[in-house]
């Protein structure tokens, strides 16, 4: 039997005491088995929350870079990620896609560096905006 997903983004929410608290609450939460929980937190949470976080729950990175290295100020490589044990991570959000432009290319090129390259999980998002789906 397949697992089932719960997986939350965070976006960009919660100070540090706030994800601090949710994180200890959903770590010393009983899950069942059949559930796998992944969290996507900030960035700047994800190296802290690897460090404690128990069996039941897996931790996703919000965004990846497609590069490996180099002078990407801000950015956060796969390799970074699996490092930590991150093993997941969102692509293509509907919001990167439309204020940061993301192609169909790059986030292709983000597939390949997670998956491919490092193993990590991606969590392709396919969805739209609250404009496209009036449309419907």
């Amino acid at each position: 039997m397949r697992k089932r997903i719960v997986a939350g983004n965070w976006k960009m929410n919660m100070n540090n005491s706030e994800a601090q608290t949710l994180f200890e609450s959903l770590n010393n939460t009983k899950i069942v088995s059949s559930i796998e929980i992944i969290i996507a937190p900030p960035s700047l949470y994800l190296s802290e929350f690897a460090s404690k976080k128990g069996k039941q729950i897996y931790l996703a990175a919000q965004n990846c870079s497609d590069n490996e290295n180099g002078a990407y100020t801000g950015e956060i490589s796969a390799s970074m990620l699996c490092s930590i044990g991150v093993g997941y991570s969102l692509v293509g959000h509907s919001e990167r896609r439309q204020y940061q432009k993301e192609s169909d290319l790059l986030l292709k090129q983000k597939v390949d560096a997670l998956l491919i390259e490092n193993k990590v999980i991606p969590i392709f998002c396919c969805g739209e905006n609250s404009r496209q789906k009036r449309v419907w």
